[in-house]
């Protein structure tokens, strides 16, 4: 995300999240805290690691985009988008999607096939082996 500084330029902050709450208050999250973002009309819940979720303003669709294209985000309903880094199971015949918090998802229909192809593409990866001295 890009956040503007007092001179007018734009500063990379590589690893956090910018969210605005209602109110004039801004959240810095790091990118892999977010577990996931559910959307209730115009307004989002963010579900962080370890924290309760935090209601931001701003509607799933001003958000979806970036964090998909750029941070690992996949979406697996019109209301739900999770962080990637956060899957640990997916069961396809009950579409049941759980995360590293405990949290069970329920992926729709019409996105099972970018479930699948996170988890075709993870397993495309071979192991490598850990390196052993020879001594």
């Amino acid at each position: 995300m890009f956040c503007m500084n007092q001179s007018g330029s734009t500063t990379n902050i590589e690893t956090r999240l910018c969210f605005q709450l209602p109110g004039i208050q801004f959240l810095l999250v790091k990118v892999e805290e977010v577990v996931f973002i559910e959307a209730n009309r115009e307004i989002s819940y963010l579900n962080v690691q370890g924290k309760e979720k935090v209601s931001v303003i701003s509607h799933l669709g001003y958000y979806k985009p970036t964090l998909v294209e750029h941070y690992g985000f996949i979406v697996i309903s019109k209301s739900v988008i999770v962080n990637s880094r956060h899957i640990v199971r997916y069961h396809p015949k009950e579409r049941l999607l759980l995360l590293s918090d405990g949290t069970e998802l329920m992926v729709a229909n019409s996105q099972k096939r970018s479930i699948m192809a996170f988890f075709r593409q993870i397993n495309s990866f071979q192991m490598i082996e850990p390196c052993s001295d020879d001594k």
